[in-house]
């Protein structure tokens, strides 16, 4: 599409994009888009105009943790819901009623101190406001213009754990299962170990990597054969290694009641 008396197509400079300071609780805000135009349709170049209104919020933060770099990085995540529409002005024969459509998608951007997008997803609005499928996934780094006015430092208090945790298991006694929930202070490869009253070991949950946060996980009290353990007294320990190398150990004990 050619520029217009709109003007080009594109978002101004993060300084006026974002609201200054970007914290965890800023208000939403709302970005607006307008071209006129011709709009190319095979071999017609056609007068109309595309213009766009976007809703924009902070509605995550913390440290987001990418497994395929791993590294992580302390970010805000923008929810942007983006309504588009395009519209082409009556032309004779070919669209003598004119057209227009509007294209209305969702999507997730993990933005830094700095403004750089570490991470973006972007998916029709028809696959819902949280998917799990997106249509485009990008990776990148120092992608716009480093600009001051983002505050960070809530990103680190008011959801954020401090110290690595595992909690008693819910319900105890249980019969036939129950959940563990424990704690990450930093990402980590996590995997729980449940023993005996003997200390041999019946069974490892493999939680696989895991970002900073609170988890549970569900226990069916059965060996790896899928056999029912009997009643008794067992234990489970909670293994936390960290990107460093750190390691962090936690045991509990539990009853199955049969």
């Amino acid at each position: 599409m050619n520029e217009g008396e709109g003007g080009p197509f594109e978002y101004p400079e993060p300084a006026q994009v974002y609201p200054n300071p970007l914290t965890h609780d800023s208000e939403p805000w709302v970005l607006k888009r307008y071209l006129e135009g011709e709009i190319t349709i095979g071999s017609l170049n056609l007068p109309g105009s595309i213009s766009d209104s976007t809703i924009v919020e902070v509605d995550a933060w913390g440290i987001l943790t990418l497994t395929t770099q791993s590294k992580s990085y302390q970010c805000l995540r923008l929810k942007k819901h983006e309504f588009r529409t395009i519209g082409i002005d009556p032309f004779p024969i070919f669209l003598p009623g004119g057209y227009s459509r509007v294209i209305e998608t969702y999507t997730y951007s993990w933005i830094t101190t700095h403004f750089d997008v570490v991470l973006e997803l972007t998916s029709s609005a028809n696959n819902g406001e949280y998917f799990s499928k997106a249509d485009i996934a990008v990776l990148a780094t120092n992608i716009t213009p480093n600009v001051n006015g983002i505050d960070c430092d809530p990103c680190r208090t008011d959801n954020m754990p401090e110290q690595f945790f595992l909690e008693q298991n819910f319900p105890n006694p249980f019969n036939p299962t129950t959940q563990f929930q424990y704690t990450l202070l930093e990402p980590a490869e996590v995997q729980i170990f449940i023993f005996n009253v003997l200390g041999q070991p019946i069974s490892v949950m493999d939680e696989g990597f895991k970002g900073i946060g609170t988890y549970r996980v569900t226990w069916n009290a059965k060996n790896p054969n899928s056999t029912p353990l009997t009643s008794g007294i067992y234990f489970y320990k909670l293994h936390a290694k960290a990107m460093d190398g750190s390691i962090f150990t936690q045991k509990r004990k539990m009853i199955l009641t049969k």
